[in-house]
Order: structure tokens, then C-alpha cells, then sequence
């Protein structure tokens, strides 16, 4: 009995760790790959120098706030996975660490969702539109070419 407990701790803490690097990820290429700076999709959406500038502050202004986020976040699931490891809490305990896990990673990505509502409203309908048809052949691509 001990030795599935122990089991699903681990698979428990394998779920903690695959959430926590895909938000990190998604910071990580949020930083790396600013689309609104890429020459060919400025050309492509037709934006203006205002607001790829608008764009950028939007950007700039968000980036605390989400490492803060991500940083609690890393912290919160770090003292989860010590919980689950350890087995020496009880159940409600688990529970009310997974709510603060869950209520973080519930901020950070509404941080980061109104960071990018922010920037679509810099663009006018149309540049929506086909950032919307770039974004999905995007998507597609790499779904099609996983080691991309």
C-alpha cells in the first residue's frame, strides 16, 4: 500500500512539474520571439511604428508582474511537491496548497491573456484577422514538425 502511495506522489509531482514548464515556456517565448518586432510579420500585418512602440510597452509594463507570478508559482508548487513527498501533512492541508498552486497559475495566465487582449486592441480588425490566420498556421506547423 505504501508503495502506491509513494507512486502516485510521483506521478502527482510529475503533473506539477509538466504545468510548471509549460507556463515557464510560455514566458520564456513570450521573451524570445516578440512577433510584433519580426520585420516580415510588420510588413505582413501592416502595423505602424505606433503600434509595434504601443505594443512593446504593453509588453514592458506586463513583465513584472508575470515573473512575480511565476516566481510564487515555481514557489508554491516547490512546497507541493515537498507536501506530497514528505507524506507527513493531511489531506486537507494537500488541498488548501493545491488552491494557492492553482489560484497563481489562475492569475499568471489571466495576467497573461489580458497582456495579449492588450496588444490585439493596438491592431485593428483586419490585422487581427491575419495575425488570427498566422498564429494558426503557425500552430499547425509545428504540430505537423514537432522538433521545429
Amino acid at each position: 500500500m505504501q508503495r502506491f502511495g509513494r507512486f502516485s506522489g510521483r506521478f502527482l509531482l510529475l503533473g506539477v512539474m509538466v504545468a510548471t514548464s509549460v507556463t515557464t515556456t510560455l514566458t520564456a517565448a513570450a521573451q524570445r520571439q516578440k512577433w510584433w518586432q519580426s520585420a516580415e510579420l510588420k510588413a505582413h500585418l501592416g502595423l505602424t511604428n505606433k503600434q509595434v512602440a504601443e505594443i512593446e510597452q504593453i509588453f514592458e509594463a506586463t513583465q513584472p508582474q508575470l515573473r512575480s507570478l511565476d516566481k510564487e508559482l515555481h514557489a508554491l508548487e516547490a512546497q507541493l511537491s515537498k507536501m506530497i513527498d514528505e507524506m507527513t501533512v493531511r489531506e486537507w492541508e494537500i488541498t488548501l496548497q493545491i488552491d494557492k498552486v492553482e489560484a497563481t497559475r489562475s492569475a499568471l495566465s489571466k495576467a497573461r491573456t489580458l497582456m495579449l487582449y492588450r496588444m490585439h486592441r493596438v491592431m485593428t480588425p483586419q490585422q487581427r484577422d491575419l495575425f488570427h490566420d498566422w498564429a494558426e498556421s503557425q500552430r499547425k506547423s509545428s504540430r505537423d514538425n514537432p522538433r521545429r
